[in-house]
């Protein structure tokens, strides 16, 4: 009986067979083992064998290839698995392979191949999820055949960089490169003892982007503290995107001159230039204000009532012009005499209590109560720096060209 192995060299050797027309039909795959693999006690003693032939069909031939390829798919051997997958496309013209030769073209970034093989599938086959998944794996190869090629280095050499995740976006040690596509992204850059730099970086469409950071070592760091009138602001460092107000510490920087910006829908843009010093805490008071005025209750009702208190003093008006018509101490004088003094009594109070209210409305701070920040120049933020420290300012150049 053959060994287990023997069997293996019987199926790899099956896998490579030829097949050629035989009056008008495709011959069976052949497969020869030379008799040097044989196991002895499979053939006579003395019997002049040199080869042994086995013939498959081309379904098991097929069933076998797609076998191999899903586990050399699953060992990571992404090429031989789509050579297994091409043999047996090219023996049974099955749909259905087409799907899975993208996908392992993807892993092998052919992307070209990868959008040929989603369309030709997506061509052949009926709407269903599958045919879905085609079509999203076309689009994000063919996204990748105009991404851009990105390289990154720095001095020293050796940081390591992030893209787009600072937990599994990992690219290289620098100088390292990766190709992305046209947009924005969020670069992060790390080396033990140097400070680390997190840049957000425009990629444009055929336009190579090279990238060089000077980092700064620990100890020659200055801080900046912003202090926020309101939560959930954006603060932007140089242009880049840091963090959420409140800040909970200061955030570390490159001594020199930085842009600090606080941004948020519905407020003015806050924006200061500051000069970082080495060692020292700089803080920037950004009090936030309503980009837009917003009315309350205050706005309709204070109108309202000074449009009360002035027909209110037209009526007083128009009953003391009647009243003069008539004779003193007469009722009907009198009348128009009390008609008059309440129009001028009511008249008054609805104007100055509408013209009350309009001026709150005017003057009162405009930021609701859940956006307000609590501590904001109350001077107890921690002094203490975070220990993701932040340095926009370690760029030296990044040019497209």
């Amino acid at each position: 009986m053959l060994k287990i192995w023997h069997y293996t060299l019987l199926w790899a050797l099956g896998l490579l067979a030829l097949r050629g027309p035989v009056f008008g039909q495709e011959q069976p795959i052949r497969i020869v083992i030379p008799a040097s693999e044989l196991n002895p006690f499979d053939v006579a003693e003395g019997a002049p064998i040199r080869v042994r032939v086995v013939e498959l069909d081309d379904n098991t031939t097929v069933n076998r290839l797609e076998q191999e390829a899903q586990k050399r798919f699953r060992e990571g051997r992404y090429q031989e698995a789509l050579d297994c997958l091409t043999q047996a496309y090219q023996i049974s013209q099955k749909n259905e392979l087409l799907y899975n030769m993208a996908v392992y073209s993807s892993q092998l970034e052919k992307w070209s191949d990868c959008v040929q093989f989603s369309e030709h599938y997506m061509a052949v086959t009926q709407a269903n999820a599958k045919r879905d998944q085609a079509a999203k794996l076309k689009q994000t190869c063919a996204a990748h055949l105009s991404a851009t090629p990105f390289e990154v280095s720095s001095q020293p050499r050796g940081a390591r960089i992030y893209i787009d995740d600072r937990k599994n976006g990992y690219v290289g040690n620098t100088p390292c490169s990766k190709k992305l596509e046209p947009g924005s992204h969020q670069l992060w850059a790390e080396l033990e003892g140097y400070l680390p730099v997190q840049q957000r970086i425009e990629i444009q469409k055929n336009k190579p982007y090279r990238l060089n950071l000077q980092l700064t070592p620990y100890g020659q760091q200055g801080y900046v503290f912003v202090d926020c009138s309101i939560k959930g602001a954006q603060l932007l460092v140089d242009g880049n995107p840091m963090a959420l107000t409140p800040l909970e510490a200061p955030i570390a920087l490159a001594g020199g001159s930085h842009q600090i910006a606080v941004e948020r829908n519905g407020y003015r843009r806050v924006e200061q230039s500051v000069a970082v010093k080495q060692g020292e805490t700089t803080t920037v008071d950004a009090l936030m204000e309503k980009s837009e005025f917003s009315y309350s209750w205050r706005t309709p009702v204070g109108w309202t009532a000074v449009g009360l208190g002035v027909l209110s003093i037209g009526g007083g008006l128009l009953a003391w012009q009647a009243a003069d018509d008539e004779y003193r101490d007469s009722d009907k004088f009198n009348r128009l005499a009390n008609w008059e003094r309440v129009g001028y009594c009511f008249g008054g109070l609805f104007l100055a209590g509408g013209a009350g209210l309009v001026i709150w409305e005017f003057l009162r701070d405009q930021i609701d109560e859940k956006d307000r920040n609590p501590d904001y120049r109350s001077g107890s933020q921690n002094q203490k720096v975070s220990s993701w420290q932040l340095l926009p300012g370690g760029v030296m150049y990044g040019a497209a060209f």
